[in-house]
């Protein structure tokens, strides 16, 4: 008999402005968007995700959108940029959402350390 263990994980649709959208994890965004570095969180969490869909063009085109002086010749770098960026961008909404600073706070705090 051959089990594959490994944890499905539910996710939340991000649509881009480049007209595309995939699939990440709740636990990214509630990992990846935090003070400090979370370059380890991202790099775990990007590995998760399906990105095989979108075009190089299409994802260079999405992050040269931020304004910033990335080199955007790097797939594997810009999968990991559009990791953090949605999970961010995800967050904030569903801040927005429950339009409550500290209550959002706890209760981001609470689901982290109650999945992760």
């Amino acid at each position: 008999m051959n089990l594959n263990h490994e944890k499905k994980h539910k996710t939340v649709t991000y649509f881009a402005e480049q007209d595309f959208n995939f699939e990440i994890p709740i636990e990214a965004i509630l990992d990846c968007p935090r003070q400090g570095s979370c370059d380890e969180s991202v790099e775990f969490w990007f590995s998760k995700i399906d990105f095989s869909h979108i075009s190089d063009s299409d994802l260079a085109t999405e992050l040269s959108r931020e304004g910033t002086d990335w080199d955007l010749s790097d797939r594997e770098e810009n999968e990991k940029r559009i990791t953090w960026i949605a999970s961010i961008r995800l967050r904030e909404e569903w801040k927005d959402a429950v339009n409550d600073d500290g209550l959002h706070d706890r209760i981001f705090d609470f689901i982290r350390d109650f999945i992760l």
